[in-house]
């Protein structure tokens, strides 16, 4: 069978197959892979992401990305470094790698902005794994993954670190967690959330 190019199935997937839009009911979240990395042949990845009122991530700090920030409706806190600035539509922030920073919301509304990372890395597939989780409501209020295994597979797939803690001590913890994840078999156990919407 041919598939109309056209046609919602396939606009609404990514070259590779999988959905271009995925949410996170637990945190209320919805995700449009705009630009997914293999259309860019790994070297960049854009999202639109609509947060949820109040919503928001921690301070954390990757180590090779770089990520700029574009708002598109409602207004968006950026800490970078920091220093916190207000976002609304129109303006612009960038975060150089191994940057503390983080965004929220301190709205009753929900904002939408557009992310763009330079050198993702497997980010979109730590995105997909986490949202899958949320949905199956695997993970805990703030959106973290219940089970510590996971954490350090996904801390290590989408090059997130806690600014809160020394990135050498996570990686010295999250390795031999990751490494035993991987052959409790959980890495191939999550590749089913890369498909999944």
């Amino acid at each position: 069978m041919v598939t109309d190019p056209k046609s919602p199935e396939h606009v609404d997937r990514t070259p590779s197959g999988r959905p271009r839009r995925i949410s996170n009911p637990a945190i209320g979240d919805v995700l449009t892979f705009v630009e997914a990395t293999d259309e860019t042949a790994g070297k960049r990845l854009v999202l639109e992401i609509q947060l949820a009122p109040h919503g928001g991530n921690a301070m954390h700090i990757h180590l090779v990305q770089t990520e700029s920030f574009k708002i598109l409706e409602g207004e968006l806190q950026v800490v970078v470094a920091g220093a916190q600035r207000t976002l609304r539509p129109g303006d612009e922030a960038t975060v150089p790698a191994r940057t503390p920073h983080r965004f929220f919301s301190d709205s009753d509304r929900p904002v939408t902005f557009r992310v763009t990372v330079l050198d993702p890395g497997r980010l979109e597939d730590g995105l997909r794994i986490l949202y899958g989780l949320g949905r199956e409501g695997r993970v805990s209020r703030g959106g973290i993954p219940t089970n510590l295994l996971i954490v350090a597979l996904g801390s290590q797939l989408s090059d997130m670190y806690l600014a809160s803690a020394p990135v050498w001590l996570q990686a010295a913890i999250f390795k031999p967690l990751a490494a035993l994840g991987r052959a409790l078999g959980y890495e191939k156990k999550l590749v089913g959330y890369l498909t999944a919407s």
